[in-house]
């Protein structure tokens, strides 16, 4: 966390700006306080973190005295997380512990679960209809014509991808009816044709099943607990209010039932700049629309292509709420604006995720929540931790290039996990190549984690070493003299000096 040099951080305008990356120029961002570090010890002491803000390491100063408000995003449980999770989860657990046990910060952590999503909508959906077919072949000869017709076109919209959603769930429920009529009342309670289902109870089951399994895994990585957890599905109403808010103060327009944030409308304001994270925000307009999700509507409701979801009105198939503007559900980046402020407040110390989340959900997190309260500056430091790659790619779900945490575990212990991330900046991108099994049946290891095993090693050897001189010692402290001589003295003076290093 060693920090810039004076001359990395120049006052221009009002704002303070750091020196840049090759890769994007520093935008406008104000220094939680107005001195340098260099004027105080306590800042100069205290730790340094690589802003996104700025690109550069600033010198960290909290809001309010010793108490430090963080938040991160959490995941999207509609499936197992993976390696590329457990790496940015046990990255944010060893800043947090840096942060809290070594800086002696009382931080309040506070992460979300994002429990209302495209993506668990559509796997709710697929597989209630995968249930359903499974429990039709399970008739065999007692199914009818119709029934085997029914399943064969459900079978095709899955192959398909299974949208529009509003036309497999009313395969779906057909197919049931035909299986009912056809079992003649001998289904097995635990068949999915048995019981009725809805997708407003639907996709919070499958999101309570995943909660559940991302939640032992972060326990079994020795990641500690956030303070505070927050699901989107128990804060719809003060989603609901965050926006109109936003829309009251002229930021954000009803169009067709949804709500949009009005990205020029904000641009053109006196005290407010889009584009803070990401300077070429403006023409990311690909990246802006894989923010609107699975489901987004076909033909666009928006003013202009930069303009981005804050509520969504649902289509046939989809989970709904009661709102001013119609039944619907919030938008993804909406979501965690309103619950960060809901616990935090109207400012926050550090915000963060995985480094993919800067743009568009982290830049538009800004810019509704500083809409939202009207002010320049909701978050003071913003933190991203660095993709993991696997042979070189992305390892994400959607390359299906992914090994779960629960794999990993059965391949390493978690200590050896945490000891493979830490030999890597938790804000670069980290390079994977695993080990296939001889006979091609999957993965074994990873060559990378050859140099965590010896590192594992040497601590182990380390302290069971301090171990053994301890017990061997005694009563050594009331035996031995306790004047200092020129040994001690040089190992304070290290300690100092890899202490002020830090």
């Amino acid at each position: 966390m060693s920090g810039p040099s004076s001359d990395e951080l120049v006052v221009r305008d009002g704002y303070f700006f750091g020196r840049s990356c090759a890769c994007a120029p520093p935008t406008p961002w104000w220094r939680p306080e107005t001195k340098c570090a260099s004027d105080d010890e306590t800042l100069r002491r205290g730790p340094r973190l690589l802003n996104t803000f700025t690109k550069t390491k600033v010198p960290f100063v909290p809001l309010s005295g010793n108490s430090v408000g963080w938040y991160i995003c959490g995941p999207t449980v509609y499936d197992s997380a993976h390696v590329g999770h457990a790496r940015n989860y046990v990255n944010f657990d060893v800043l947090r512990r840096v942060m809290s046990e070594y800086f002696g910060y009382d931080v309040r952590f506070v992460m979300n679960v994002t429990d209302i999503d495209d993506k668990i909508i559509m796997r709710a959906h697929t597989r209630r209809a995968q249930d359903v077919v499974e429990s039709a072949r399970r008739l065999g000869a007692k199914a009818s014509a119709e029934t085997i017709a029914a399943a064969a076109e459900t079978e095709t919209l899955l192959a398909e991808g299974g949208k529009p959603l509003g036309k497999l769930d009313e395969l779906t429920r057909g197919l049931v009816e035909r299986v009912r009529v056809d079992a003649k009342g001998a289904l097995a309670s635990d068949d999915a044709c048995a019981r009725d289902w809805k997708i407003q109870d639907g996709y919070l089951e499958l999101a309570r099943e995943f909660e559940a399994e991302f939640m032992e895994d972060m326990k079994s990585l020795g990641i500690a607990r956030p303070d505070a957890l927050t699901r989107v599905s128990e804060y719809v109403d003060k989603v609901i209010l965050y926006i109109q808010v936003i829309i009251n103060k002229g930021f954000a327009y009803e169009s067709n039932n949804s709500v949009y944030f009005d990205v020029k409308a904000f641009e053109e304001a006196e005290n407010h700049k889009y584009g803070k994270l990401n300077k070429n925000a403006m023409a990311n307009v690909e990246e802006a629309m894989d923010g609107e999700g699975a489901l987004a509507a076909e033909k666009s409701e928006k003013r202009s292509e930069f303009d981005f979801v804050l509520w969504k009105a649902s289509k046939s198939g989809e989970p709904s709420w009661s709102s001013p503007w119609g039944m619907g559900r919030p938008g993804w980046h909406i979501e965690c604006s309103a619950m960060c402020s809901d616990v935090l407040g109207k400012s926050v110390d550090i915000n963060g995720g995985g480094i993919d989340l800067n743009f568009p959900h982290h830049e538009n997190q800004l810019a509704q929540s500083e809409a939202h309260y009207d002010i320049e500056q909701w978050v003071n430091f913003f933190i991203h931790t660095g993709h993991l790659h696997i042979d070189g790619l992305k390892m994400s779900k959607s390359l299906k290039n992914f090994i779960t945490i629960r794999a990993a575990l059965k391949m390493y212990s978690a200590r050896q996990i945490r000891f493979l991330f830490l030999l890597n900046q938790w804000c670069d991108p980290m390079e994977l190549t695993p080990v296939a099994a001889a006979d091609g049946s999957g993965v074994t290891g990873f060559k990378q984690m050859e140099m965590a095993l010896n590192i594992e090693k040497q601590f182990t050897e380390f302290f069971h070493s301090v171990k053994g001189s301890l017990r061997e010692s005694g009563s050594y402290v009331v035996q031995k003299d306790q004047m200092w001589d020129g040994h001690e003295r040089n190992l304070s003076d290290a300690l100092d000096t890899a202490q002020a290093a830090v």
